[in-house]
């Protein structure tokens, strides 16, 4: 199987046979102009270069509910930091429900709502 994911002028290629998938590659840049940016971890600007690798996308039991109490995050940030992971389930669907989950509160995030996102973005 090979999925060709095409967004403005952002390209995803994957599939399971490696050849094919160059085959696609070598076709697609005679007739675009391409930069390969390599794996898709690549997406996601979040600064985490050097952080250990989350093994499940969430934790246990957590509850993202929506408290005016809590400490509020950077809006803007959190909302391209969830966009950017929605685009990725396309590619990631065992990251879907628990994106699904953080994009529920894009109006008021708290630091621990951006946790959340940043854990999913690190999960291996």
């Amino acid at each position: 199987m090979t999925i060709l994911i095409v967004y403005i002028d952002d390209m995803v290629l994957t599939s399971d046979d490696p050849e094919k998938m160059e085959k696609i590659q070598q076709y697609l840049a005679t007739k675009f102009k391409m930069k390969d940016l390599g794996q898709m971890r690549y997406l996601l600007e979040t600064g985490m270069f050097d952080c250990k690798l989350a093994e499940t996308p969430m934790k246990m039991n957590q509850q993202l509910g929506i408290s005016l109490a809590k400490q509020l995050t950077d809006k803007v940030y959190y909302q391209q930091l969830v966009g950017n992971l929605i685009y990725l389930t396309h590619t990631r669907p065992d990251i879907a429900y628990v994106v699904s989950l953080v994009s529920q509160i894009m109006q008021a995030p708290s630091i621990e709502h951006m946790n959340a996102v940043h854990r999913i973005s690190i999960k291996g």
